[in-house]
């Protein structure tokens, strides 16, 4: 009598639940102890960065430790843009994957939104069309998400726009609206339609701010 032993292995583990783990919340963004500003030396993003760290700390009224460091420094990222930072340590960057090596890698896989510089913006898990869109400097559309990179653990708050002034855009949006109420914001991620349409030139508070979906 033969006997066959069989043996399924899934993730590198064996009995392995197949179940997805759920998303990440930007309610989960108030509790980082650490949080890493990863900067990418152009003068908008890192300045962008720099504004979504404060506008968590203040909406999540919690006073985690904060660092600012280049992506190009030791162990912040892998070769290929993997951010490696631990899992207690929330990262955090302005502006999108052409300067930003991590938000590249991301967007490979684990992005919630898939986008192209046309600009075109899809859900991912179900490849629903939100945006598809020329932008410009008064008009642009906006990102903001958390993205849980899953072979090191690593989060990522990102803020962008398709330009520069989107950006910027992203990051007054995120500080005036969402952080009031991050710590209850169950989505992952929103995009937002901006429209300088008031006498001052940049996004300001007076702007045309539109919620245009979220998950």
């Amino acid at each position: 009598m033969r006997w066959w032993l069989l043996v399924l292995v899934g993730c590198g583990r064996i009995g392995f639940d197949p179940t997805e783990p759920a998303a990440p919340k930007l309610a989960e963004v108030c509790g980082f102890d650490n949080v890493t500003v990863i900067e990418n030396g152009i003068a908008v993003d890192d300045a962008a960065g720099a504004q979504l760290a404060a506008a968590l700390a203040s909406g999540c009224t919690s006073s985690p430790t904060e660092r600012r460091v280049s992506q190009d420094d030791p162990g912040i990222l892998a070769g290929d843009g993997r951010p490696l930072l631990p899992r207690n340590d929330l990262a955090v960057i302005g502006g999108g994957d052409g300067p930003n090596r991590a938000i590249a890698y991301l967007l490979r896989d684990d992005t919630p939104l898939v986008w192209t510089d046309k600009v075109t913006i899809r859900e991912r898990a179900s490849d629903r069309l939100i945006v598809d869109a020329p932008t410009s400097e008064t008009h642009d559309y906006l990102m903001v998400m958390i993205v849980v990179e899953p072979l090191g653990g690593a989060s990522v708050l990102s803020g962008q726009g398709g330009t520069a002034p989107g950006t910027a855009a992203a990051v007054l949006w995120f500080a005036t609206v969402l952080a009031p109420r991050l710590a209850t914001t169950a989505a992952q991620w929103f995009v937002v339609e901006w429209t300088d349409d008031d006498p001052t030139a940049g996004p300001s508070t007076d702007d045309t701010f539109t919620v245009l979906d979220s998950g």
